[in-house]
């Protein structure tokens, strides 16, 4: 999975676990930075509300 900042949201691509042409992707999500909170690392993290942007297996 990555992680990329874009613009007011921090998206994750998900993709197949291959290399090369064969890692296609598999979806895009977004959060919006600023539903996103900090959170303690001994205890529960928050979390975030996510929406999907792509899924090739829904088109």
């Amino acid at each position: 999975m990555e992680t990329v900042a874009f613009g007011d949201h921090v998206c994750a691509i998900e993709r197949e676990n291959q290399h090369g042409h064969r890692a296609v992707t598999k979806t895009v999500c977004r959060n919006p930075m600023s539903e996103m909170t900090p959170g303690p690392l001994d205890g529960a993290l928050p979390v975030a509300c996510k929406q999907l942007v792509h899924d090739p297996m829904l088109t």
